[in-house]
C-alpha cells in the first residue's frame, strides 16, 4: 500500500514540475512566430514574458491563505484547472490582450504550485522519502525546461506554435484525473479537528508506524481549527517569526544571486565581456539548461543521504568562489574573447552550483522549516517578499551593472551569498525527521 501510494505522489510531483517548466520555458519558442504572424514589437515581448512574473507575485499572496482554507488538495486542483484554462485561451489567442490574459493566468498557476504543491508532497510523504519527492518536483521543472527547449527547436521557424500549447494541456488534464482520486492532507484535516479522515491517511502513509502516536503527535502542534487572525497571531511567536525570517531571507537571497537574470540576460553579458556570436550565446543557452537538469539530478541522489545543510553548504560555496573568481577577472582582464570565455564558463558554474545548492532545496527547506501552524502564510509570506525582490533586482540587474560594471556587481552579488551561507550553518537538519520534531527543534532556539 505504501508503495502504491508514494508512486502515485512521486508521479503527481514528476508530472506537475514538467507542467510548471514545460509552461515557463515554452513561450521563448514562440516568440519569433508571434513577431511574424501577429506582429507583436519587441517591447510587447517584453510585456508578455513578465506577465508571468506578474502573475506569480499576486498569487503568492492569497495562496497560503487559501490553502489553510479550503486544503491542499482542492487549492492543488485549482492550479492544474487554472494551467488548462489559461492553455486553452492561449491555444485561441489572436491578439497581444489575449495573449497577456492567458499568460497571467499561467502565472497566477505557476506562483500557486510553487507553493501549495511541496507543502502538500511535504505532509504526504513518509519522513525517510520527503526530500525525494519534494526534489523530483523541482528536477522535474528543469526538465520541462528541457522538454521546452527540445520540441521549441523544432517549431521555431515554422508557424505550428499552437503544436506546444497543445503539449501543455495534456498534463494538467492528466493532473486533474490523478489529483482527483488522492486524499486531503492529514495535517490540514487535524486542523479542522477531522480526525478520523486524518487518522486513515496516516496509515496509508507510514502503514508500519502507530497511526495513533502520529496523531497524536501532530494534534499536540494544531490541537484545534486556527482562525486567520490566530494564525496571524502566531506569526509573531519567537519561534514561529525566527522560521519564516530565514525562510523568507533564503528565498529573497534565491533571487539575489542574480539567476533568473543571468538566464535572460547571459548573451547580453557575453557580448559586454567579449563574445560578439550569437552561436555562443546558443550554445551557452544549451549549456545552461542541461546543467542545470544535470545538477538537479545529482541533487535529487543525494537530498537524503548526505542532507539539506550539506547540499546547501557545497553550493553557496561554489557561488561565493566562483562570483569572487568573475569579479576578480572582471576588474583585472580588459573586455576580450578570453573575458568572454572566463565569464561563460563561470555563468554555466553559477548555474550548476545554484541548481544543486540553493535551487535544489529551497522548496524542500521552505516546506519543512516551516511549523506546522504558520506552514501555509509563511510560505506566502516568503514567496511574496522573494518575488518582490526578484522583481526590482532582476529588472535593475543590467542597470546596476553599467553602473558599478561587471565587477562591482559580482563582488556584489558575492556579498549576498556570504549571507546564504551563515543561514546554511544555522538552520536544523530535517534530513529523516518528523515535520513535528524539526518545529521542535525551532522551539528550543
Amino acid at each position: 500500500m505504501k508503495n502504491i501510494f508514494l508512486n502515485k505522489l512521486r508521479t503527481i510531483s514528476v508530472i506537475s514540475g514538467l507542467m510548471c517548466g514545460y509552461v515557463l520555458g515554452v513561450i521563448a519558442y514562440m516568440f519569433p512566430t508571434f513577431q511574424k504572424e501577429f506582429g507583436i514589437t519587441t517591447l510587447q515581448i517584453s510585456v508578455l514574458a513578465g506577465a508571468i512574473l506578474f502573475g506569480c507575485f499576486v498569487s503568492s499572496i492569497y495562496t497560503g491563505i487559501l490553502t489553510d482554507l479550503l486544503g491542499r488538495k482542492w487549492v492543488s486542483l485549482i492550479v492544474f484547472a487554472l494551467f488548462l484554462v489559461g492553455g486553452i485561451i492561449f491555444e485561441g489567442s489572436h491578439t497581444m490582450y489575449a495573449f497577456y490574459v492567458a499568460r497571467l493566468i499561467q502565472g497566477l498557476a505557476f506562483g500557486m504550485a510553487v507553493i501549495v504543491l511541496p507543502i502538500y508532497f511535504a505532509e504526504m510523504s513518509p519522513k525517510e522519502r520527503r526530500g525525494q519527492v519534494i526534489t523530483s518536483f523541482q528536477l522535474s521543472m528543469t526538465s520541462g525546461i528541457l522538454l521546452a527547449s527540445i520540441l521549441g527547436m523544432f517549431v521555431i521557424h515554422g508557424a505550428h506554435w499552437h503544436i506546444l500549447v497543445t503539449i501543455s494541456l495534456l498534463f494538467p488534464i492528466f493532473l486533474l484525473f490523478e489529483m482527483l482520486f488522492m486524499p486531503e492532507s492529514a495535517h490540514y484535516l487535524i486542523g479542522k479537528r477531522r480526525f478520523d479522515e486524518a487518522k486513515k491517511i496516516l496509515k496509508r502513509i507510514h502503514p508500519f508506524e502507530n497511526s495513533d502516536e502520529l496523531l497524536k503527535s501532530i494534534q499536540e502542534r494544531r490541537s484545534s481549527k486556527i482562525s486567520f487572525k490566530e494564525g496571524v497571531k502566531l506569526i509573531f511567536k519567537r519561534s514561529n517569526f525566527i522560521a519564516i525570517l530565514i525562510v523568507t531571507c533564503a528565498v529573497s537571497l534565491n533571487q539575489l544571486t542574480g539567476i533568473n537574470a543571468f538566464l535572460q540576460c547571459s548573451l547580453s553579458i557575453l557580448r559586454d565581456s567579449g563574445i560578439n556570436s550569437n552561436a555562443m550565446g546558443i550554445i551557452g543557452g544549451i549549456s545552461i539548461t542541461i546543467i542545470n537538469f544535470i545538477a538537479t539530478i545529482v541533487t535529487l541522489s543525494l537530498v537524503e543521504k548526505i542532507g539539506r545543510k550539506a547540499i546547501l553548504k557545497i553550493g553557496t560555496s561554489g557561488l561565493f568562489i566562483t562570483f569572487f573568481v568573475l569579479a576578480l577577472v572582471h576588474f583585472v582582464m580588459p573586455t576580450g574573447l578570453i573575458t568572454g570565455w572566463v565569464t561563460l564558463v563561470g555563468i554555466i558554474m553559477l548555474i550548476g552550483f545554484f541548481a544543486f545548492g540553493p535551487g535544489g532545496v529551497i522548496l524542500v527547506l521552505s516546506a519543512e522549516l516551516l511549523p506546522n501552524c504558520v506552514r501555509s502564510l509563511g510560505i506566502s509570506i516568503a514567496f511574496t517578499v522573494g518575488a518582490l525582490v526578484g522583481m526590482f533586482f532582476v529588472s535593475d540587474f543590467m542597470k546596476i551593472a553599467k553602473t558599478i560594471g561587471y565587477s562591482g556587481l559580482f563582488l556584489l552579488i558575492a556579498c549576498f551569498i556570504i549571507g546564504y551561507f551563515i543561514i546554511a550553518y544555522k538552520i536544523p537538519e530535517t534530513k529523516g525527521r518528523a515535520l513535528e520534531e524539526i518545529e521542535a527543534a525551532w522551539q528550543e532556539k
